[in-house]
């Protein structure tokens, strides 16, 4: 989105744009205008690697985070951090892949979801704290007592309808 703003402000200020190659991308240049649009196209493949790295591990820590605190999921998280970790490095994601919350996520691949068991422990989970944050934790006459149980209850739709059901509940 940074690209794309500064380019259309770069590309404004010049009369005659030139597509050059750049990779397999076609970037415009601007002659003579300091800074080339194939410049600019560079460091934003560069800095989208380390957004992608310090992404992944915010992933993670939220991920063992979600290990040991009661409703915070913990397999989105971690693959989300793989997904981010495939496309900015591959050593980033073999260690996540080989470290202990690894199992999460070699548990979902090969079976292709959850199982009906996990999907009602995980919604179960979901809605206890959602109950026991909105009449315990928050005050009474709160905005967050609307919040939050149509949070929970948009997070366990997700987990009901989009989860992939796993292929054989015996794995």
């Amino acid at each position: 989105m940074l690209f794309l703003l500064t380019a259309f402000a770069l590309e404004s200020k010049c009369k005659s744009t030139k597509n050059i190659s750049y990779g397999k991308k076609n970037v415009p240049t601007c002659p003579g205008k300091g800074v080339s649009l194939q410049r600019l196209w560079a460091i934003v493949v560069r800095m989208k690697r380390y957004i992608y790295i310090i992404l992944g591990l915010l992933a993670v820590g939220l991920g063992a985070l979600g290990v040991v605190v009661p409703g915070l999921p913990t397999t989105p998280f971690l693959l989300l951090a793989s997904w981010l970790f495939y496309r900015s490095s591959p050593w980033l994601q073999q260690w996540l892949l080989r470290s202990w919350l690894g199992k999460y996520i070699r548990g979902y691949q090969r079976r292709g979801g959850m199982t009906a068991t996990q999907k009602a422990g995980a919604v179960g989970v979901m809605v206890a704290m959602v109950l026991l944050s909105t009449f315990v934790f928050i005050p009474e006459g709160s905005v967050a007592r609307i919040i939050v149980p149509v949070a929970g209850a948009v997070g366990a739709l997700t987990v009901v309808l989009f989860v992939p059901n796993a292929k054989n509940d015996d794995i």
